[in-house]
């Protein structure tokens, strides 16, 4: 999963704790539309699931993974774990 962000995301600031990912959810890095992946104050609204553009969001969740903000400035991507 880390590698496949450093890759398609090259200035989103990234850090591994154990098995958490943490972002920085407020360096505005976008998507190749211009929307920003994160976004604490969206919420659900517009092209947002819980602050996280809706892409990213079904990819992280197709591969068994879910974001979660930290505070209003940190997301973690964690890994389901049943």
């Amino acid at each position: 999963m880390i590698e496949i962000l450093e890759n398609k995301y090259p200035s989103l600031y990234i850090i591994k704790d154990g098995e958490d990912i943490l972002m920085s959810g407020e360096d505005g890095t976008c998507d190749r539309n211009g929307i920003r992946l994160f976004d604490y104050y969206e919420g659900m609204r517009n092209c947002y699931i819980f602050g996280v553009v809706e892409h990213l969001h079904n990819w992280a969740t197709r591969a068994g993974w879910f974001f979660e903000w930290q505070d209003s400035g940190t997301m973690m991507l964690r890994p389901y774990n049943e």
